[in-house]
């Protein structure tokens, strides 16, 4: 048998024993394994209840806006009897008052009171309509009173949404302004269309701008010299004094600002 040069037997090594650990080091190790957790950037329930109830009013707003344009839209002239059962202004002003129970619901909501007064400026808009739709939209009725109500109401939600600085106004909107003489040929389903599109570029701008004041303050006056055209008064006085107010002070700090009345 031969034999290998340089062959020995094995050598077993003996390995080192695992030190077992303390109680003190198996703690700290499980605290440094431990997930970091990360902020959730979901939004709370009552946040998200919230909204919901903004959108869900925006929509039965739309709704009833609608019905009543089809009301209109069904009566046939010159026939006497759709004149006297034509629809005034104070049809839509009264309509519109209808939808405040929701602005009064969103005001001790999450984030209430910014939502609150985006609805009721959507409310506002729904308020009245074209004043040409029928003889008597804009020469009967009395819609002083619901907008009375409307400007009380909005009065009340300015002093509880954050100023925007001087930096973010933007000046006077544009691409919302009312129908033209270029839009004198169209027929009442295209007019009709040309305002919900219009009410809609409204409250998108509404819900995404930082500077809510001027915004705000344009549309109401826009509003209130198309309907001052037609002997209609008393769209929102205090709220359009007060959201000038506010201008006025950040152009000219300490200067008086113009009293909007107490709601």
């Amino acid at each position: 048998m031969s034999t290998f040069l340089g062959a020995h037997s094995p050598v077993h090594e003996q390995l080192p024993t695992k030190r077992k650990r303390s109680d003190d080091e198996e703690s700290s190790t499980r605290k440094k394994k431990a997930p970091t957790k990360v902020p959730s950037t979901r939004k709370s329930r009552a946040a998200r209840e919230s909204e919901r109830l903004y959108e869900n009013s925006i929509r039965a707003i739309e709704k009833g806006f609608r019905a009543l344009d089809k009301r209109v839209k069904s009566l046939k002239w010159p026939d006497m009897n759709d004149c006297i059962l034509a629809l005034a202004i104070d049809a839509y002003a009264t309509a519109a008052t209808e939808n405040l129970p929701n602005v009064f619901k969103l005001k001790g909501m999450d984030n209430g009171f910014t939502l609150a007064f985006d609805l009721t400026m959507a409310i506002a808009d729904i308020s009245y309509t074209d004043l040409e739709k029928t003889a008597k939209m804009s020469g009967w009725g009395d819609a002083e009173a619901s907008y009375k109500e409307l400007d009380r109401v909005l009065l009340s939600l300015i002093p509880n949404r954050e100023k925007p600085t001087a930096n973010n106004q933007p000046g006077n909107p544009s691409g919302t302004g009312r129908p033209g003489t270029l839009h004198q040929g169209w027929t009442y389903a295209q007019k009709m269309k040309r305002e919900k599109d219009r009410r809609e570029v409204r409250r998108v701008r509404r819900e995404t701008t930082q500077d809510w004041v001027s915004i705000a303050l344009a549309e109401l006056k826009e509003d209130r010299d198309y309907l001052d055209a037609y002997g209609i008064e008393g769209y929102f006085p205090k709220s359009i004094a007060a959201l000038e107010g506010i201008l006025s002070e950040q152009s000219f700090p300490g200067a008086a600002s113009p009293s909007g009345g107490s709601a």
